[in-house]
């Protein structure tokens, strides 16, 4: 084979092509018969390790970049030792929701790497993504290379008026909006809860979220949320008073701030009267609110004096970070971050000096406004961040630059003083990933204590003469709706008689009129109920669910999205199965007869003793 000296990019697989050139795939594995076809998704997946420690490494860059004899990170120093750089989509890198762009700022580091030792001469592109043609017009400047660009059909521009007409007015303007109307919807919080808060004596505060709180909890008004299962109740056992700062967002539960007050004026009235519970809206007032807009203003002229430097600096990856960056110092994003900063600093300089602190570790950009309210507040140096889920490789929120930890004071950087690990597994990417291991403290994973409990299968009208597959949805429903869409062309392939069993996300309803033509039987039961059931899963590449039915012994089929990466918490799984097609997805059906149902030992892979003897170790509980 003799390589051409066109290249031929496409972000969709249905192009025409000279029988001569050469094709790389932005998006999808589907390989053209006889043709010299690369995917990129590939390529990423064969230099993982090398396209997110570059990723990590360009991002840390950005922060140390000078403007006037002044990092980045200086120019936004906006508290004696902290720096707002460290609460940006940027910085946060949330790659699976805020900012899927980071996916193409990946692929196209991935490509760069392939790239630098072919000679082409020439890259046609196909595509109609503005972002991804002006990164490759950047790349293509840079070493000086011819760059056509096609686009792939007609756009029918939607009318503009279809958007909503607020995204037209410049991002401060939005942002005063939105802090206006936040403010009214939050109102009924306003002093709720904090009598008893700066009156409390617990030495222990968890910072949590009133999402994900037990149904029954709501109804009785007894404290009990899914994040932290049992832990309030060892608490009680053993007299240990605590103090609880809710993080409330409207959910169908609590659908306005009336019916958060009243939950909570519940849970401090409740019988037990060893906790305390406030929201962080209890702590709004005109004085904070001045706070933020006087600093939202202030990050609106910083973000003129650096945003050149930032942009040159990014190279080709700048189209895929620069709304980013934007919306991290004037939009919507950097007000609540800033909102959020000054209701901490009130809520933790009110209390006693606490003994510990624990909260949800998602790394996202404002809970470093809460460790560095923690620290100022001079509560002792026990601030544990626990994440409630296992890490994946591909969630980029979880790491940071390796120098962070010895440079943190430089670096303006507010740091948790422990991270709580719920596996060998996490374990051992955190060392990786340069965390030092007198900083990792080990947990059971509360979340999934439930795993301990597997029952026989508990569905019925199940068709005995029948296969039976789990079908295993995601919180995103697009990403859903393109996983039946492949189960769908794959059925024609498919000579086994199986009938599907579907289990939505519980934040995203689908019904069978989403998946025509599937023999569908749709439940809500708990996995540990209905896996016994079903002798295969099939799962997104992006729900944590895969990882419930792989503990229970359950083979899983995982479809990779075509344009993401693997984001599963089960890649790197020996006995883990990936496909990308139809094909592939029908070739394992087909062989379904063959899976045999092994329980497997799960132990290395999450902590979940139901005595969480480590739990009770950081307590000192015996």
């Amino acid at each position: 084979y003799r390589m051409s000296n066109t290249l031929v990019i496409s972000d969709s697989i249905k192009v025409s092509y000279n029988d001569t050139d050469d094709i790389m795939l932005w998006s999808g594995n589907n390989h053209i018969i006889g043709k010299k076809v690369f995917s990129l998704l590939d390529i990423v997946e064969n230099n993982a390790e090398f396209c997110k420690t570059e990723y990590i490494s360009l991002i840390s860059q950005l922060g140390d970049a000078v403007v006037n004899h002044k990092k980045v990170i200086d120019h936004l120093k906006i508290e004696k030792d902290f720096s707002f750089w460290w609460t940006t989509l940027i910085v946060e890198k949330s790659n699976y929701s805020k900012s899927t762009e980071i996916n193409n700022a990946i692929k196209i580091i991935a490509f760069k790497n392939w790239f630098k030792n072919k000679n082409y001469s020439k890259i046609i592109i196909y595509s109609n993504d503005l972002k991804l043609v002006k990164a490759m017009s950047i790349f293509c400047n840079d070493i000086n290379l011819k760059l056509d660009v096609k686009k792939k059909t007609k756009v029918n521009y939607k009318i503009l008026t279809d958007k909503k007409l607020y995204k037209y007015f410049p991002k401060i303007f939005q942002s005063l909006v939105w802090l206006l109307w936040e403010i009214i919807s939050i109102w009924p919080l306003k002093g709720i809860g904090v009598k008893k808060w700066n009156s409390s004596k617990s030495k222990i505060t968890f910072l949590s979220s009133m999402i994900n709180l037990d149904k029954s909890s709501i109804q009785k008004g007894e404290f009990k949320s899914n994040y932290w299962p049992i832990l309030p109740d060892l608490l009680k056992d053993n007299n240990l008073n605590s103090n609880w700062l809710h993080m409330y967002d409207n959910t169908n539960d609590l659908p306005n701030a009336n019916k958060a007050r009243d939950l909570i004026n519940k849970f401090n009235n409740s019988k037990n009267g060893i906790e305390t519970h406030a929201t962080i809206y209890s702590f709004v007032s005109f004085f904070v609110v001045c706070r933020v807009i006087l600093n939202l203003f202030r990050l609106f002229f910083i973000k003129f004096k650096i945003q050149r430097i930032v942009s040159l600096k990014s190279g080709m990856i700048w189209p895929f970070i620069d709304s980013d960056f934007d919306e991290s110092l004037t939009g919507i994003n950097a007000t609540r971050n800033l909102f959020y900063m000054f209701l901490f600093k009130k809520a933790l300089a009110n209390l006693t000096n606490q003994e510990k602190g624990f909260y949800l570790q998602e790394n996202q950009g404002w809970e470093y406004t809460f460790i560095h309210s923690w620290k100022k507040s001079e509560h002792k140096s026990s601030l544990f961040a626990i994440p409630h889920t296992p890490i994946k490789f591909w969630d980029l929120k979880g790491i940071s630059d390796k120098k962070i930890y010895s440079q943190a004071s430089k670096l303006l950087l507010p740091l948790p003083d422990y991270i709580g690990v719920n596996s060998d597994i996490s374990k051992n990417m955190h060392l990786k990933n340069g965390v030092p291991p007198e900083r990792l403290v080990s947990t059971e994973a509360l979340r999934y204590l439930h795993l301990n409990h597997s029952s026989n299968c508990t569905l019925k009208n199940l068709k005995i003469s029948k296969y039976k597959v789990l079908l295993l949805g995601d919180i995103i429903k697009t990403n859903t709706l393109e996983q039946m869409k492949i189960l769908k062309q794959s059925l024609k392939y498919i000579s086994k008689p199986i009938q599907y069993i579907l289990k939505p996300h519980p934040a995203t309803p689908i019904t069978a009129k989403d998946c025509p033509d599937i023999d569908l039987m749709i439940t809500d039961k708990s996995i540990n109920e209905i896996i016994d059931c079903c002798h295969l899963a099939y799962a997104t590449s992006t729900t944590s669910a895969s990882f419930d039915a792989y503990y229970f012994g359950a083979k899983v089929v995982t479809i990779i999205n075509h344009q993401g990466l693997n984001a599963s918490p089960l890649r790197g799984f020996s006995d883990a199965v990936f496909v990308s097609t139809p094909i592939e997805l029908a070739n394992i059906l087909n062989n379904i007869n063959k899976i045999k149902k092994e329980p497997k030992t799960r132990e290395n892979i999450l902590y979940i003793d139901v005595d969480i003897p480590r739990w009770k170790k950081i307590f000192g509980i015996n």
